[in-house]
């Protein structure tokens, strides 16, 4: 079909309004189009709320707003989801474009005394004038083009989508509204048609706009009257990835919030908290979508939050390292992510939870950020066990030092058009539109990493909240030693730079140790060595050595060593929402759904199962791997709940601080013999001395 637009008068006045239409369409590509980086195209954190395929992604032009304390976000009647208005202004648009709208997550209701729940305001000064630059230059990697996350070849992730049916979270009903009272006042969330009850859009600290802008979270400010807590707050600002276009239009800067399922209110026993840890490599990403989990059916409270990303969450500068009481900057996002767990602490026996039980868990960079909490003096005492999925405190990366990061803070200043020579640079900075921003930090250049999308994934040691290197720190046993479960996908991401980068690759990874490493690889043959069917190809193969099966061994041992209790994992069975291939975050739907852990993989593997196969393992003395016994089916509930899942196993350590359980197999505790359970598509399986010949070279967590 063709349209002819010069046909009327009418027509041919559309066209040149079409044709500006697209020119912004076209600039918006160009100032988010990645240079040396990837994507993160697949990660598979994406919340429930994206299940239909990505949108078209357009972000206002926010204008800094006060720092007022923000009410709850409005509720969209059945969803849950708080109403954002768009302006229409494309993504990464010059800073000194006409301001649009300023930043407000709409702010809910707090009945008979509104005054501290209304929403933020636009703040004064005006923008920075200059248009955003790119600072980053080619990759010295052959073929560098690939995007972040790019699964091996015929391999297609879908995002994480939870197998719990919407109407799930709908509102039980004619149930009368639930109260809670808690530190700050009085809220009213719903029960849900299964009887757990939910509170969301709970402000923990205040909206980190205006001038709290890269400052610490300062404790939300208490109102009168009661509170809805009905509508979950809207995810930090990123900018749109693909995968996260959704979280994307949805961002706001105004984004502290947690929302809470629990299982029933007090006066009843006290129950194990999960705490969730969202991924998206530390710049996008959110926390919606996880409430649907049947977690909070077995008996668990389960809270989810958001966190500020990117340049928002983890920039330092000169100028804010000289204003901080404590001579540090960056790390905002995990001071965030301690403000939370502080609320946790202080909130959560309200709501039904147990303050001294509480589980952080976490996949990707919310596996990394768990392991840095268990490395920063700040997170003393605010959790008794932690989980790393797909993620450790290094992420198998060289640190960053405070300094290095001062540096990449003062070329993001300059490309929103605040120089080093500017006088009153925060000022400025804390007046720049977050679109500018969004594309500033975009284009970011880490001089040590050769894929720029790893750029927050690189820890950074500010000497507060991380005084030292995750490995540095691990070495001394300065981490809280609390329980630790612990592991990784047989495959997860393919290496940046795809195949023709392999030798380039192990070079750098191994430095004086890649003579030893390149016949492991079979880089020392003729011929590439042919695909392993369960580990992919030699490229797939590294890519997981290097960032996530090696460092989670590195982390083992020296959380064993120091005297706590490990147990690590390999998932080598596909996700039920992927096409038959272990991928990053395939264990999603494992954990959140209590999907099935035996038998072939299908689509329907969902929770609702009414019987599955469990195997007893019994591994002899100095075996290397255990063989199933025999198979016996086990009765579950509709809703998931028995034994022979691998939620099963994560909700036990929660209670416990041990997974294993009645009608469980037999997970060994990690210790020098390194052991692990692999959960294969025959059930899981007791082995030893994880890729050992490969991961003795490598010694980053």
């Amino acid at each position: 079909m063709r349209f002819h637009f010069a046909q009327s008068p009418r027509a041919r006045r559309v066209r040149p309004v079409l044709a500006c239409v697209l020119l912004v369409i076209a600039v918006a590509a160009c100032s988010f189009m990645p240079g040396k980086r990837r994507a993160h195209q697949h990660e598979d954190t994406a919340s429930t709320e994206q299940k239909a395929t990505a949108q078209p992604v357009s972000q206002s032009a926010e204008k800094p707003a006060s720092n007022s304390v923000s009410g709850s976000p409005a509720a969209t009647a059945g969803t849950g989801t708080p109403p954002v208005q768009q302006t229409a202004t494309a993504p990464g648009a010059p800073a000194n474009q006409t301001a649009p709208a300023p930043n407000s997550a709409a702010a809910g209701k707090v009945v008979a005394a509104p005054a501290a729940g209304q929403p933020a305001t636009a703040s004064g000064a005006a923008p920075a004038s200059q248009t955003a630059q790119a600072t980053n230059p080619s990759s010295s990697a052959p073929n560098a083009t690939r995007q972040f996350g790019k699964l091996p070849a015929g391999v297609v992730e879908v995002p994480y989508t939870s197998g719990v049916a919407d109407e799930v979270l709908a509102g039980a009903p004619n149930a009368p509204p639930v109260l809670a009272a808690i530190s700050a006042g009085q809220m009213r969330g719903e029960r849900l048609i299964d009887g757990t009850i939910v509170f969301r859009g709970i402000p923990y600290a205040r909206p980190p706009v205006g001038s709290l802008r890269w400052r610490p979270p300062e404790p939300v400010e208490p109102w009168t009257g009661v509170r809805d807590a009905v509508s979950s707050g809207p995810p930090c600002l990123q900018a749109p990835l693909g995968w996260n276009n959704k979280d994307a239009v949805r961002g706001r800067e105004d984004c502290l919030y947690l929302d809470v399922r629990t299982p029933a209110l007090p006066p009843t026993a006290r129950r194990p908290v999960m705490v969730w840890i969202h991924g998206g490599a530390n710049w996008a990403g959110s926390g919606s979508g996880y409430l649907t989990s049947n977690i909070a059916q077995r008996g668990v409270v389960l809270v989810t939050l958001q966190y500020r990303l990117g340049v928002f969450g983890f920039l330092s500068h000169p100028a804010l390292t000289a204003e901080s009481a404590n001579k540090s900057s960056g790390n905002y996002g995990l001071l965030d992510q301690i403000a939370a767990l502080q609320w946790v602490k202080a909130n959560i026996a309200k709501l039904g939870g147990d303050p001294n039980n509480v589980t952080i868990f976490g996949h990707s960079s919310g596996g990394q950020d768990v392991g840095l909490l268990m490395l920063s003096p700040l997170a003393k005492d605010l959790f008794a066990k932690a989980i790393e999925q797909s993620g450790t405190a290094g992420f198998g990366l060289p640190a960053r030092t405070l300094a290095e990061n001062e540096r990449l803070g003062e070329a993001f200043a300059a490309a929103i058009g605040v120089p080093a020579s500017a006088k009153a640079p925060l000022e400025k900075m804390r007046a720049a539109y977050t679109t500018a921003m969004l594309a500033a930090g975009n284009k970011l250049n880490a001089p040590a990493l050769e894929d720029d999308s790893f750029i927050w994934l690189q820890a950074v040691v500010d000497g507060w909240v991380l005084p030292r290197a995750p490995a540095d720190l691990l070495a001394e046993r300065k981490q809280h030693p609390v329980p630790l479960l612990i592991g990784s996908a047989a495959r997860e991401f393919s290496l940046y730079g795809g195949p023709d980068s392999l030798r380039h690759s192990v070079e750098v990874a191994f430095g004086p140790k890649a003579s030893q490493a390149i016949p492991l690889y079979g880089l020392d043959q003729l011929k590439t060595p042919p695909e392993d069917a369960r580990l992919g190809d030699m490229a797939t193969q590294l890519a997981a050595d290097i960032n996530f099966r090696c460092p989670v061994t590195v982390v083992s041992k020296h959380h064993q060593a120091a005297g706590a209790r490990v147990w690590q994992y390999q998932l080598d069975r596909a996700s039920p929402n992927g096409n038959g291939v272990v991928s990053h975050g395939a264990e999603l739907p494992y954990v959140f759904d209590a999907a099935p852990i035996y038998g072939p993989v299908v689509a329907a593997d969902r929770a609702g199962a009414t019987s599955v196969a469990i195997a007893t393992n019994t591994r002899s003395a100095g075996a290397a791997a255990n063989t199933s016994g025999t198979l016996q089916p086990i009765s579950i509930s509709a809703t998931g709940s028995g034994p022979a899942t691998m939620q099963a196993y994560w909700v036990r350590f929660a209670t416990t601080g041990d997974p294993n359980g009645p009608g469980l197999p037999r997970w060994p505790e990690y210790t020098r013999k390194r052991e692990y359970l692999e959960f294969t598509e025959g059930g899981p399986i007791a082995k030893r001395d994880l890729r050992a010949s490969v991961c003795d070279l490598l010694n980053r967590p």
